[in-house]
């Protein structure tokens, strides 16, 4: 056998199997893959992987494809490690540590392609964490386990339904954020959708991601503490007032969401404030005399921010009619969800 071929094969085996210890950049938090230009400090066109090469910001967080009108919830963070075929070796590192909620196997049920979904309940808010186009899933990993930080969850590939990905463009699609409601089949089943939700309440629609690059980011540089001070960063696109006597489920799982102590029997209804991506980040329960009904009588947009009015136009949270800014169909859909009942 030819020696540099026998020497490549066992390097390959090292990078490979001998696997290279997760990043733990600071006490709580792992990058997701073995690359080390994040934690390093290098720029992003070094780890993210674009849809277009000439334009990097394309793998980011935001309305970054198709010229502004696409959004992008995640972060796409390219390989590091190929085998002889090109394909991406990478294993995947559960970001912290948090229990596994739903594994997506078959490629073809989701535009993630194979996925994992973590949900961390000792962060404040309890926020999950996404993993996906993964090329396999761990056979340790169980829906129900819990797992430390820095956890082998599986392989970086390019697994996809409905698209192909090129193996040029093999990356992990990651993402931290929300969950809207705990039922969201009462949206589903309603909206009559041709198929089948094949992943609960882990769908996509249920699903209000946050950039994680930018929290990665204030993190490191030690601009804030925990995800609890990430989310009072975040600004205000719109302010969005309803009657209704329902309390969510959303402000029980996230009660640093709300800014009053909440007392359910007096609420007739909300002031909610939303971020331009859509996150319901402010409640504010309206108390008083009035409506026990878990009905909605109505909903109005009574204030916006000028500053985050155009990305909140591109992301459909907000929209224009004529002079006039009313609620887009992004926000419409998600109060849907959140309040189980159709919003006009």
């Amino acid at each position: 056998m030819n020696l540099c071929y026998f020497i490549k094969k066992i390097l390959l085996f090292l990078s490979v199997f001998v696997l290279p210890a997760p990043i733990l950049w600071s006490q709580e938090f792992y990058w997701p893959t073995p690359d080390r230009s994040f934690s390093k400090g290098d720029l992003y066109p070094t780890f993210i992987m674009p849809t277009i090469i000439e334009k990097p910001y394309s793998g980011l967080f935001g309305l970054v494809r198709s010229n502004g009108r696409q959004f992008h919830e995640g972060i796409d963070i390219r390989a590091t490690q190929f085998d002889s075929k090109g394909e991406a070796l990478d294993p995947i590192f559960a970001t912290m540590e948090g229990r596994v909620v739903y594994s997506s196997k078959i490629a073809g049920n989701s535009s993630y392609g194979r996925y994992l979904v973590l949900e961390h309940e000792r962060t404040n808010p309890k926020v999950y964490s996404l993993y996906a186009h993964l090329k396999t899933i761990d056979p340790n990993i169980k829906v129900g386990q819990w797992i430390e930080g820095g956890t082998v969850l599986g392989r970086m590939g390019r697994s996809a339904g409905g698209y192909k990905i090129p193996k040029s463009r093999a990356h992990l699609h990651f993402e931290i954020g929300v969950r809207l409601t705990d039922s969201f089949h009462l949206f589903y089943n309603r909206m009559r959708y041709k198929t089948k939700n094949q992943h609960g309440v882990w769908n996509g629609m249920n699903l209000i991601g946050i950039n994680a690059l930018e929290y990665f980011m204030m993190r490191r540089k030690k601009w804030i503490g925990n995800l609890d001070d990430y989310f009072s960063t975040l600004p205000t696109a719109a302010v969005v007032r309803l009657k209704t006597g329902k309390v969510p489920d959303f402000v029980k799982r996230y009660p640093s969401f709300v800014k009053l102590p909440l007392k359910e029997d007096s609420v007739v209804g909300w002031e909610i404030k939303f971020t331009w991506f859509g996150l319901p980040k402010s409640w504010k329960s309206l108390t008083g005399k009035g409506t026990s009904s878990n009905r909605v009588s109505y909903v109005e947009l009574i204030d916006f921010e000028k500053k985050q009015l155009a990305k909140a136009l591109g992301r459909k949270v907000l929209h224009k009619n004529g002079n006039k800014i009313e609620l887009g169909k992004q926000i419409k859909r998600s109060l849907e969800i959140l309040f189980e009942v159709p919003i006009k």
